[in-house]
């Protein structure tokens, strides 16, 4: 009975943490521009702004290998690479 409850409780996080990483997995060739300010991206905590800064990983596997990487801090990641092509899309757009 308490391994229901247990398993109920904590089914949330862990079917999103499940998503997370298939996410990742889709989007582990995707690169990293440049340009990314790491120090920006909300949600990451002050250690891995610090650290990607430090590391400037090439792709979204590269960042995967850092120590201290989650799969929560990853899919921000991803998030964050995919709003930065999009805004420079929309920028080649209007020039």
């Amino acid at each position: 009975a308490e391994r229901l409850e247990t398993e109920a409780k904590y089914s949330v996080y862990l079917d999103r943490q499940k998503t997370d990483v298939a996410q990742i997995r889709h989007e582990e060739s995707r690169l990293i521009p440049e340009t990314v300010d790491f120090a920006g991206v909300p949600g990451l905590s002050n250690e891995l702004k610090q650290k990607m800064q430090a590391r400037r990983p090439r792709s979204i596997a590269d960042a995967q290998r850092m120590e201290g990487m989650t799969p929560a801090a990853l899919a921000i990641i991803v998030a964050h690479v995919r709003h930065a092509e999009s805004a420079q899309r929309l920028q080649k757009d209007v020039a």
